[in-house]
């Protein structure tokens, strides 16, 4: 597993497979539609793109073997103050179309963190330390969990995220985002 965003994880957190189905870039179509499914209130888009990365990616065999899907949590207050998380209605769209179940109640966003976007490189793991938990190791045990989220770009929040998936259960993780963008 040898590609731009499998790189992010090397050394840092144990996963199986690990892929973004594009390249983001801003001031593009995919980046207006992911910046509206974020800031615009349209979970729309996030179901919608599920289906699409499902659709596209299914015959690559990617998703054989995943048992669940996990989306990125966000915190309590992030999530009221949005409406919905994008990275789970982003995981609806891809459940729809592949018939695997979701699985977003066994990890927990433990802090409310600044956002990512507004960090440089070097604080982005500081900010991320320890913001998540499992609460429920009996959901994962045992499992191939496909992680997702919209956008990469350090890797630093899905590594803390799948960090104590590693420490708390025995499940083995993949990796899904909507992009990956350069930093």
């Amino acid at each position: 597993m040898d590609n731009s965003t499998a790189r992010l994880f090397w050394g840092i957190a144990k996963i199986e497979r690990c892929a973004s189905w594009i390249d983001y870039e801003s001031h593009t179509s995919c980046a207006k539609a992911i910046y509206a499914l974020k800031y615009g209130n349209r979970p729309d888009i996030g179901f919608a793109l599920g289906q699409l990365v499902a659709d596209e990616m299914q015959p690559t065999g990617f998703f054989d073997g995943i048992d669940c899907i996990v989306p990125l949590p966000l915190h309590r207050k992030r999530q009221r103050e949005r409406g919905y998380n994008q990275s789970r209605e982003f995981a609806l769209g891809l459940c729809s179309v592949l018939h695997i179940d979701l699985c977003d109640d066994a990890v927990e966003r433990l802090r409310n963190t600044k956002s990512q976007a507004s960090l440089v490189h070097g604080e982005r793991s500081t900010n991320i330390k320890d913001a998540f938990g499992v609460v429920r190791p009996e959901a994962l045990n045992g499992k191939h969990v496909l992680m997702v989220d919209d956008i990469v770009t350090t890797g630093a929040t899905l590594s803390e995220c799948i960090k104590a998936i590693n420490k708390d259960t025995d499940a083995r993780v993949s990796v899904l985002t909507i992009g990956r963008a350069k930093h």
